[in-house]
């Protein structure tokens, strides 16, 4: 008689004992040909496992007008500005996420910044808080880092060249400050033109004016800031206080939608709260806390390259909200 072989287990067989090799899993000719699968037994001592399941679908359709949660809810920001007034209405300029680098000096981080038409709001902080790298960056002098800038709903050309560049600069009126305003008079007036020769060819190049209402446009806005005396002066002619006058008549002759002062002297203080009076759209670098209470719907502090705080004037220069600002505040009273 022949020596009977046990037969090989299968996967319906109880675990063998003291085995500690998984068992061998075998297939049936149903599963060879179909592609059917039955439970199996793995690890060792024979363990057994369930079967997986796919997750059952949901009947629910997908609403894309429905917030996904998790995924629509704001996550606030480092660095987020601390607003006391209400937000303004999106306006005539608009900035995103500008940031400017100096080499290694963060000059802008993130900046927001919304100016609605006819406002004017006084920008105030501590030396190098990077305000005049702002007002350069807003006026197109500045080239940013990243960000965009929105002026009158169209982003401003940083990038463009010959008229089209000039008619972009020229939509922001900017005044910078004293030193920066002489040696810009300087410059444009160093090759023997007049102050009214100037302004008249700045109209002609920007706007595609006519030379005869240029120069007539020149006339009414060197009348405007006090300074038609000076039409026939050139450059080395001019005082400090002349100076900045026919610097706010070269900004206002060109009919900027935003004027943008940077520090300005008390003559041009005065010029600027007429102008105010007026509905003409500002941003105005100060420290004058009289002249921010008189003049400006709104005060924005900032520092570090940042907009930390957005207050009213009352508001902001007796209980500013920010230990920066109140920082800030208390210096410009030991004055």
């Amino acid at each position: 008689m022949g020596r009977l072989r046990r037969p090989l287990p299968s996967c319906d067989d109880p675990p063998c004992r003291g085995s500690r090799k998984p068992h061998m899993i075998l297939k049936s000719p149903s599963e060879l040909r179909y592609g059917l699968e039955r439970p199996r037994r793995i690890g060792t001592l024979g363990r057994r496992t369930a079967r997986l399941t796919a997750p059952a679908r949901s009947t629910r359709m997908f609403d894309p007008h429905q917030p996904v949660p998790g995924l629509h809810q704001a996550v606030p920001r480092s660095g987020t500005t601390v607003t006391s007034a209400p937000a303004p209405r999106a306006g005539l300029l608009r900035l995103r996420g500008v940031s400017k680098r100096h080499g290694l000096v963060q000059a802008l981080h993130e900046v927001d910044l919304d100016l609605s038409r006819g406002e004017v709001v006084a920008l105030v902080g501590p030396p190098g808080a990077g305000k005049t790298t702002l007002c350069r960056a807003i006026q197109g002098a500045e080239r940013i880092d990243s960000g965009e800038i929105l002026l009158d709903g169209a982003p401003l050309l940083i990038g463009a060249r010959g008229r089209a560049r000039r008619t972009a600069r020229a939509d922001v009126g900017l005044v910078p400050q004293p030193e920066a305003s002489e040696h810009a008079l300087l410059t444009a007036l160093g090759l023997g033109r007049t102050v009214l020769g100037e302004l008249t060819r700045c109209q002609v190049n920007a706007r595609g004016t006519s030379p005869e209402l240029a120069a007539e446009r020149a006339l009414s806005a060197l009348r405007l800031v006090g300074a038609e005396a000076e039409a026939g002066l050139r450059g080395r002619q001019l005082g400090p206080t002349q100076r900045g006058r026919v610097a706010l008549a070269r900004a206002l002759v060109l009919d900027p939608k935003v004027l943008v002062l940077d520090e300005p002297v008390e003559e041009l203080r005065v010029l600027a709260r007429e102008l105010a009076a007026d509905g003409r759209t500002m941003l105005i670098v100060t420290e004058d806390q009289s002249f921010a209470h008189t003049t400006a719907d709104r005060v924005l502090f900032m520092s570090g390259g940042r907009i930390v705080e957005s207050a009213p004037p009352e508001q902001f220069f007796s209980a500013p909200r920010t230990s920066r600002a109140r920082d800030f505040v208390s210096r410009l009273r030991r004055r």
